[in-house]
């Protein structure tokens, strides 16, 4: 059933690729990494696997792959050697997703940041951009619930701290596992595809794993949201 905008009273967001154009960043320095290591995957592999999920998640199953395929373990200094890359092509590269600044900025209804990443990062990241100061203190990342996406606990932790009622909470996500998470929490869940990580296609990963609707752009959400001010 089709979703009217007046029917929305409050917004969630992830962040890294709705937001923040991270993850294709973050997409090309881990696969060239990972590469050094003996792991390589095709994009549309790695995304499948990979995007939404924790940093314990990934690790976990990053660490599966390497004995599987190489025999022995990642080096113990790589999650050191893999957090410093992020942050260094962060510092350089790291922008908001086009119009992400405006329409977030023209938002009045109750609003957060729910993100699989850690709070440390996804701070930086929302601060880097610009966009920190239009969520605070409305920021969580997986480190506030005990299971992360696809579950739905951080949606659910979310939109009580902003008192929203779940059935009229919007979520924004990029990530087959964000959908799903916000599906059972029984949320309105919007497919986004503006990232630059999103292959041709993305649209319908999304679709299959449950989303109501697919914003293409922050103008084509900015123009569903217009209908409710």
């Amino acid at each position: 059933m089709p979703v009217a905008a007046p029917d929305i009273t409050a917004i969630i967001f992830d962040c890294d690729g709705v937001l923040v154009d991270s993850e294709a960043v973050s997409l090309e320095i881990e696969r060239d990494l990972l590469a050094k290591h003996g792991l390589t995957y095709e994009p549309a592999e790695y995304q499948r696997r990979f995007l939404g999920t924790t940093y314990s998640a990934f690790f976990s199953e990053l660490s599966k792959d390497a004995l599987e395929r190489t025999g022995k373990d990642l080096p113990a200094d790589f999650s050191e050697r893999f957090w410093r890359a992020l942050r260094g092509a962060y510092e350089q590269r790291l922008t908001a997703i086009e119009g992400a600044l405006e329409t977030i900025a023209a938002i009045s209804l109750p609003k957060a940041v729910a993100s699989s990443s850690l709070t440390e990062l996804l701070n930086f990241k929302l601060a880097k951009v610009g966009l920190k100061s239009h969520f605070l203190p409305h920021i969580y990342s997986s480190e506030f619930v005990k299971r992360g996406k696809p579950a739905p606990d951080l949606f659910f932790y979310a939109s009580e701290r902003i008192g929203a009622t779940p059935e009229t909470a919007l979520v924004i996500e990029d990530s087959a596992n964000g959908i799903l998470a916000a599906k059972a929490a029984g949320m309105i869940a919007a497919g986004f595809t503006a990232g630059g990580h999103c292959l041709p296609g993305h649209e319908n990963t999304l679709t299959k794993a449950g989303a109501d609707l697919i914003f293409a752009s922050f103008a084509e959400l900015d123009a569903f949201l217009a209908r409710a001010r």
